[in-house]
């Protein structure tokens, strides 16, 4: 055997710095010399008793390094089965409805940082490779209510309108979360939903989705900063080691890197996009796909469909990241619903936009019949349900073909009629932001009952207006295939 080889190992176990006790590093020391200079004390099985002793040291060696790692890296969290308490307790569907998967891929973390006075407790982070959903909880030296009655913009809204919604304005106060993975700084992420309620007078909880642009290795350590919570300046920091493995068995992520061409028309005006398809993924908390090209402005009209006539709606919320000088990688989200059928193919589609809006209205029928909320001649929605009870109307909608979220329901561009036809009936009904149930696709519009609402306001409702995208066309000639293999 080598007997350099050997000083050099026994070398490298002297000099490697260790934050472990001198009794196990001599343990190992030990080990390693009762070694046999030569072959003596080893039973030949084969010739090759060299490979016998250079497998003991190896295991050595490794068993060595990776009780350091653990020992003096950050704690490594698994995505494993665990309930996430601070779901139980909103009313978002954007969240709700992926529940079941955030909670398949979670772990328990409590840790807590504190500045300026302001502590900030991570209970619980969900990774999937697309996402990162953390729940966190601020505690304040001041009631939470102070701190926002101070803000200006509350202020302003308080006198303006008498408006004192605490609730509304609490997501205001949430940590705005950066990532670092394996010390290198990710992209943009963004907030895909949020919620935030009051624990006590002095804290409160915050929910938080964030799309992630980069790409997530299998284990990797994690750093995540605050640097503004509470509309205070700060630093509040956190490390710890994800293993997101139990993830990658429900995903499917490929880097088609496909050039090419597309357009898009604004205003009447025709544009050309030189598009990079960089990556496309499928995950258990969502999916996205990214896009590079020139220039910050990113080409969003477009629709995704499979090969058997499915069309999937791409999400108004884009990161968009700066590559290299003007070059720009834009990442969507977009919803593939689970009850889908496994697919192979997606084709992305351009979408050209000829006409100008035009409000329009369609009254429900009496015998219960779906009602269609015509978008365009190439998508649109019908109603699935309506609920209604004292407190609010939920219209459930199911889309078809092909929509453009950001030219379609959002807010200012739906209401109700009552039975007359007249929008009057609006001044009753508080509509919330559109949420959608990302494991159908639908789209759910909730509008609460103003204080003054007659008490025969359900029976009021008779139809929809909303503002309907003429001339809106499918560019097949630009379609794009994406195979999904792996």
């Amino acid at each position: 055997m080598n007997n350099n080889f050997d000083k050099m190992i026994k070398s490298m176990i002297e000099n490697e710095p260790n934050p472990m006790s001198e009794e196990f590093k001599n343990s190992i020391k030990s080990a390693l010399e009762k070694l046999p200079e030569d072959n003596t004390g080893l039973k030949r099985i084969k010739k090759n008793t060299r490979r016998t002793k250079v497998l003991l040291i190896a295991s050595i060696i490794t068993l060595f390094l990776i009780t350091t790692a653990f020992a003096s890296g950050p704690r490594l969290l698994k995505m494993t089965q665990n309930f996430i308490k601070e779901l139980y307790k909103i009313d978002n569907l954007n969240i709700e409805s992926k529940q079941s998967e955030y909670e398949k891929y979670n772990a328990p973390v409590n840790y807590t940082s504190e500045s300026k006075g302001i502590s900030v407790t991570i209970n619980n982070i969900a990774v999937d490779g697309n996402f990162i959903l953390i729940t966190s909880t601020v505690t304040s030296p001041v009631p939470i209510k102070d701190i926002i009655m101070n803000d200006p913009v509350y202020k302003r809204n308080f006198e303006k309108y008498g408006i004192s919604d605490f609730i509304g304005f609490l997501p205001t106060l949430n940590p705005m979360y950066k990532f670092k993975i394996d010390g290198k700084e990710l992209g943009i992420a963004d907030i895909t939903d949020c919620e935030s309620y009051f624990k006590n007078d002095y804290s409160f909880v915050a929910i938080e989705n964030y799309i992630i642009s980069d790409e997530m290795p299998r284990v990797f350590n994690l750093n995540i900063l605050a640097e503004y919570v509470c509309y205070t300046i700060g630093t509040w920091s956190f490390d710890m080691a994800i293993d997101r493995s139990s993830t990658l068995e429900n995903s499917i992520t490929v880097t088609p890197n496909i050039q090419t061409e597309v357009t898009s028309i604004a205003h009447g005006k025709e544009y050309k996009h030189s598009i990079l398809i960089d990556k496309l993924s499928i995950s258990p908390f969502g999916d996205k796909i990214s896009i590079i090209e020139k220039g910050p402005e990113p080409f969003r009209d477009f629709t995704l469909r499979d090969g058997n006539g499915n069309y999937y709606i791409i999400l108004n919320s884009t990161v968009t990241a700066n590559e290299n000088g003007d070059i720009y990688k834009n990442t969507f989200e977009y919803i593939y619903p689970s009850t889908n059928k496994k697919i192979n193919d997606l084709y992305l589609v351009p979408i050209l936009t000829l006409g100008d809006p035009v409000e329009k209205q369609v009254m429900m029928s009496d015998d219960n019949t779906p009602t269609e909320i015509k978008i365009s001649d190439i998508g649109g929605y019908t109603t699935e349900n309506i609920e209604i009870d004292d407190n609010q109307i939920r219209v459930i909608l199911k889309p078809y073909g092909a929509i453009l979220q950001y030219r379609s329901i959002i807010n200012g561009a739906f209401g109700f009629l009552d039975k007359n036809g007249s929008k009057d009936i609006n001044k009753y009904i508080n509509l919330k932001e559109v949420k959608y149930d990302k494991q159908t696709g639908n789209a759910v519009i909730t509008g609460s009952w103003s204080t003054d609402t007659p008490d025969n306001i359900s029976d009021q409702i008779g139809g929809f207006w909303y503002v309907e995208m003429p001339n809106m066309l499918l560019n097949e000639d630009e379609a794009i295939k994406i195979p999904l293999n792996k």
